[in-house]
């Protein structure tokens, strides 16, 4: 029997077992960026995201979409409580034709079911009546500092002032940016707050700690 046959063996697994090692450790290493960015991610999430009230808003007052407005916007809107009505710029398929494009229009929910025209009043813009907030949203991808996370920021401000009064930050974290790389770890991507739908409408627009009492 060949006295070296079990010190080849272990030289044998141990080369391997090197190897093994050496993958483990340069995946830590190529991923480190990864589980940084995570962690910073969450951070940010802790302190920024969901919904903050600077100042609490006037009931019965004017709004007005800032950014993408679209009527089924405004009359989603104008359906929460708390909102007098809704300024528009009519657009060339919204009612009041006779208007012309490019029209004001005030959007004002009556009750009922949220989808037949019925339910909202639409007329011609009383311009007695200011709008007193502004409803924008802007996207930061990436958000500085970090490549895999982004930002939708829905803000509500004083038209007047500019001051914003409440802001609603949804965060996305991108576990990998390669798509064919994906058994090298997590997939997709990690909403904060938890990505559900409809998760704006019910946080901001449906939230009564936004209004004074």
């Amino acid at each position: 029997m060949n006295a070296d046959a079990p010190s080849t063996a272990m030289s044998v697994w141990g080369r391997r077992l090197s190897y093994v090692a050496f993958f483990i450790l340069a995946y830590l290493a190529w991923k480190a960026d990864v589980f940084w960015n995570y962690y910073q991610f969450k951070q940010v999430c802790d302190a920024q995201g969901g919904l903050k009230v600077y100042k609490t808003l006037e009931r019965g007052v004017g709004w007005e979409q800032a950014t993408f407005p679209s009527l089924q916007g405004a009359q989603q809107q104008s359906r929460l409580v708390g909102v007098g009505f809704v300024r528009l710029k009519r657009g060339r398929y919204d009612p009041l034709q006779a208007l012309g494009d490019g029209a004001l229009i005030d959007v004002r929910y009556l009750g009922g079911p949220t989808l037949p025209a019925t339910s909202y009043e639409m007329k011609p813009a009383d311009l007695s009546r200011d709008v007193v907030y502004q409803v924008s949203s802007r996207l930061v991808d990436p958000i500085p500092e970090q490549q895999r996370t982004n930002l939708i920021a829905v803000e509500i401000q004083d038209t007047k002032t500019k001051t914003i009064h409440a802001v609603y930050n949804q965060l996305q974290f991108r576990w990998r940016t390669i798509p064919i790389w994906h058994w090298f770890g997590p997939i997709g991507t990690e909403g904060c707050p938890l990505s559900e739908r409809g998760k704006y409408r019910k946080d901001v627009l449906f939230n009564q700690t936004i209004f004074r009492d």
